[in-house]
């Protein structure tokens, strides 16, 4: 039977502890953004290419994020704060709860009171499924076992942004040294944790302006 597909909404939240992994792992990611990129704003696809290729964010999903986050610091007039690194990271939503609709249990007066009292408890069960099957959905993003959920999204940071081989990561990061982790293990990790991400590019695409848009930069896609 082929491996079943990450869901969307862990795919989504995989992707945002990717990024706030990679602040606190390397600060001087985003504070380089704010610092060398933004000031071009909005000329600057020049600095923006050489920023994302210096730390390989090769993908749409990095780049929009990017981009995002310097409208962000730009439109709204916010510094750069070193505890958060990234101006904004948005929560993951789940299409079936935004399609509920707000939960009203109160009685209405004219229907019998025990009638009622069942169909609001019909209703919260039915929230209850939705909102189960979501962070069952989100869990899809964590490792299985252990008090290290991150782990796998960690040692891809590390070998993505870092550029650290298996065995580096097996040595510096922290909770591997600790729990005497293998290079192969490691890879198995990364290997998963891509598998959730999506696959990474190992070149950088063309950068473009669409509808001549100096602020709506994407990466050409073949």
């Amino acid at each position: 039977m082929p491996e079943k597909p990450p869901s969307s909404e862990a795919r989504e939240l995989a992707r945002i502890r990717f990024l706030q992994i990679a602040h606190a792992l390397k600060p001087e990611l985003v504070r380089s953004l704010y610092e060398d990129v933004l000031p071009e704003y909005p000329n600057h696809q020049e600095a923006l290419g050489a920023w994302l290729r210096s730390s390989n964010l090769f993908e749409e999903w990095q780049l929009r994020h990017a981009t995002h986050s310097i409208w962000m610091w730009d439109s709204e007039d916010l510094e750069y704060d070193p505890t958060v690194g990234w101006p904004y990271l948005s929560a993951s939503y789940s299409p079936a709860l935004q399609s509920l609709t707000p939960l009203d249990v109160a009685w209405d007066h004219l229907t019998p009171l025990d009638k009622a009292e069942e169909d609001a408890l019909w209703r919260w069960d039915e929230y209850k499924k939705e909102i189960k099957a979501y962070y069952k959905a989100l869990r899809g993003s964590q490792t299985k076992s252990g008090k290290d959920p991150d782990r796998h999204i960690r040692w891809l940071v590390r070998r993505r942004i870092l550029e650290q081989t298996y065995m580096d990561i097996s040595v510096k990061d922290p909770q591997a040294r600790a729990s005497e982790i293998t290079d192969e293990a490691v890879r198995k990790g990364v290997m998963s944790a891509e598998k959730l991400v999506g696959l990474f590019n190992n070149e950088q695409p063309e950068l473009e302006c669409w509808h001549d848009d100096l602020t709506d930069i994407h990466y050409v896609v073949d």
